[in-house]
């Protein structure tokens, strides 16, 4: 099987009737819509997904609605040797697919089936140290019987301790961890075997790469025990409800059908919350949610049933400052700010609709580290796309500092200002040609003498963090027109003949300087009023 993970690698097969022989399933729960992964014997995976009805599983809700369990397929558990899978390849949310049309032909199942895990869970959810913590699986062997179901769980990273899960009804399990002091961190892991002694451990790659993992909390859960855990991106506390209190760093008015908290600055101290309609909020309300936290699309996020405003008028969590490289898509760091209140500096927008020729309101900015997208769920009014706004903003146009909440979507991670305010030192008179020239340049302003404003224009043939300010005769700065990275190309850039305080300076001589790199250059110019 060739490696369908590889977008280049699969795009010829798209939408072709494909088999794939020899493979074992190593991912049972991909998404929450019905897809699993299996892997050859040289490490090549691909995903295999559901467009047919008879290949969706009893969780997956999409377009007809709930699906019949009684009729619903069972993704085979991890470990399942398959002979061969039939289907057409397909994309979806940038992941390629085999989707096959009926289990009945389309899948066929090796000789011998391990245990298979239904669910697991565990009662409460986040306990304090008076708890125990009482944890249920369903399991079940179809072409066997369950032997045992162990738990192992271990204290503070300390050695595993091991339960055995006895039978309540049906294919239920069920154990119970002893209560821990306040602040210690359990994880465990469950392994099932069958009357052939075949064995199947959940969570998926158990025990060394992935566990269960719950906290001891006396004075409520933490944000950065929802978001943080050394097992992946996923939260330890993914399909379970709890409740968390966080200062609001959005109200009502930014966004539609969300709001964000934290609990003080810094990575992994925010949390999306995400409701029907809106919420009666305000930036630094006390709020405590209850509620299911939930990835959706790769975004760790609450999903309130209730809330409750405890307090108002407290101080909202200052912006945490970064580098746009440091919350892009790919970055090591990005994860740990999802859903926190971050702020970039000296930015230049490099990419007015990353998805053209789609447009999702969505462009780039980049202070020289890497590009990151910028959203446009909130109420500011700036755009990429719209020349007649008044608030446009071409390529090239600089921002002196921008604030957002950083949200992941579609398989990006994304700023998301609230408001306009979030804007600071906006310089939008610049106008940008694509066309790359061979040489630097800084060109004589137009007009020259000028009243009341005048046309600087240069080139860079690479790009470059760029700054352009103007200066008086005495050599003091009078006001920067450009400071951030910006591609290569033409552009030109208006000086209004205000000062960086907005006021009108007087007539008289004044110079324009360009850094690009290690090219620089000045020019004379006389302002005549």
């Amino acid at each position: 099987m060739q490696d369908t993970s590889d977008y280049a690698t699969a795009e010829r097969w798209e939408g072709v009737l494909v088999k794939i022989e020899n493979v074992t399933v190593v991912n049972d729960n991909f998404d929450n819509f019905s897809s699993w992964v299996v892997e050859d014997e040289n490490g090549n995976q691909v995903v295999i997904s559901a467009d047919s009805d008879s290949m969706r599983t009893a969780n997956d809700t999409r377009g007809t609605g709930n699906v019949d369990p009684s009729a619903a397929f069972v993704i085979p558990p991890v470990g399942t040797k398959l002979d061969a899978i039939i289907g057409h390849v397909d994309t979806r949310f940038g992941a390629n697919t085999i989707n096959p049309r009926f289990p009945s032909q389309d899948i066929v199942f090796g000789k011998r089936l391990p245990p298979g895990f239904q669910s697991q869970s565990r009662t409460p959810a986040a306990p304090t140290s008076s708890d125990e913590v009482q944890v249920f699986v369903e399991v079940n062997d179809v072409d066997g019987t369950i032997a045992s179901v162990k738990l192992s769980y271990n204290v503070d990273g300390g050695d595993f301790m091991e339960l055995d899960m006895t039978p309540t009804a049906g294919d239920s399990f069920t154990a119970t961890i002893p209560a821990q002091p306040d602040g210690a961190v359990i994880t465990y892991y469950i392994t099932a075997t069958d009357n052939d002694n075949l064995s199947t451990l959940s969570p998926t790659g158990a025990p060394d790469k992935n566990r269960y993992l719950y906290h001891v909390r006396d004075n409520g859960l933490l944000i950065s025990d929802i978001q943080q855990s050394p097992f992946g991106e996923k939260s330890p506390y993914e399909n379970l409800k709890v409740s968390v209190t966080g200062i609001t760093v959005s109200d009502s008015l930014d966004f539609r059908s969300r709001f964000y908290i934290q609990q003080g600055s810094g990575a992994w101290n925010g949390l999306m919350v995400s409701l029907s309609g809106t919420a009666p909020v305000a930036r630094g309300d006390s709020v405590t949610v209850w509620g299911e936290i939930q990835e959706r699309f790769g975004l760790t996020q609450i999903r309130i049933d209730s809330m409750k405003v405890l307090s108002s008028g407290h101080e909202v969590p200052a912006p945490v400052d970064v580098k746009t490289g440091d919350i892009a898509t790919g970055s090591d760091m990005a994860e740990s700010y999802e859903s926190v209140l971050v702020r970039v500096s000296n930015v230049t927008v490099t990419d007015p609709n990353p998805d053209a020729p789609s447009t999702f309101g969505e462009w780039v900015v980049d202070d020289g580290s890497g590009g990151v997208r910028v959203d446009d769920r909130g109420r500011y009014t700036y755009t990429t796309t719209d020349s007649a706004s008044s608030d446009f903003l071409p390529t090239g146009a600089t921002i002196g500092s921008l604030t957002g909440c950083l949200d992941f979507s579609f398989g990006d991670f994304k700023m998301q200002p609230r408001d306009n305010n979030d804007f600071v030192d906006v310089v939008t008179g610049i106008e940008y040609e694509a066309s790359v020239p061979e040489d630097f340049e800084l060109m004589q302003n137009y007009p020259n003498p000028f009243n009341p404003e005048t046309t600087i224009q240069y080139r860079l043939p690479a790009a470059q963090t760029v700054t352009l300010s103007v200066y008086n005769i005495m050599g003091q700065r009078v006001v920067n027109l450009v400071d951030g990275l910006q591609p290569a190309g033409v552009y030109r850039v208006t000086w209004d003949g205000k000062n960086q305080f907005g006021r009108s300076v007087p007539s008289g001589v004044y110079f324009y300087k360009i850094k690009a790199g290690t090219f620089e250059a000045r020019k004379k110019m006389l302002l005549l009023k």
